[in-house]
């Protein structure tokens, strides 16, 4: 009987343990249209389960005095982000030294892809006169700013890396202006 209790111990633990590795309580969670940040991620506060899935999904993660990260799972209009579908990413500089955005399949891979292609940043981007910029994630090429979303039927999350930030970026990162994702009606 006691073998038999430890035996359930160890599996609910390791089973509540990957639970929370793979689908973590990112709270408090911050939202800017489609975009979702934690504060934490990157700092000392963050928790053991946070720390796991940052090794596990961000590789290479930076501390948060260095980079904010931004994470999009679906459109402005709420629905899941899919490589069958054509989207549309527009928007204007980001405050910070550096930034760039980054398309990952449900793996939280890059997606192989016969152009080699897996970001923008702001220093590659194709710009409309005004020095904004829109980028199109589709499995068709497109002419300017194309990120081919693979072949395969799959979700997708988008990365937006933000490296020294600017205060403003820190102190209302639910405010700062975010590119928007919208789903390009067929």
């Amino acid at each position: 009987m006691i073998a038999l209790a430890i035996l359930l111990g160890i599996v609910l633990g390791v089973a509540s343990a990957a639970f929370v590795v793979f689908f973590p309580p990112f709270r408090p969670v911050i939202r800017n249209g489609a975009w979702m940040t934690n504060l934490k991620v990157g700092s000392r506060d963050a928790g053991m389960y946070l720390r796991a899935f940052i090794a596990l999904t961000g590789l290479f993660a930076l501390n948060k005095h260095e980079t904010i990260y931004y994470r999009a799972t679906t459109d402005d209009g709420g629905q899941p982000i899919r490589a069958d579908r054509d989207y549309v990413i527009s928007g204007v500089d980001i405050p910070g030294r550096w930034w760039a955005i980054i398309v990952y399949g449900r793996d939280h891979h890059l997606i192989a892809n016969p152009a080699g292609r897996y970001s923008f940043n702001m220093g590659n981007l194709e710009r409309e006169a005004d020095g904004s910029f829109r980028i199109a994630l589709s499995r068709t090429e497109k002419a300017r700013n194309w990120l081919p979303s693979g072949m395969k039927d799959q979700t997708l999350s988008f990365s937006l890396k933000i490296y020294n930030p600017s205060p403003e970026v820190y102190e209302r990162p639910d405010r700062i202006a975010l590119p928007r994702i919208t789903a390009v009606q067929p």
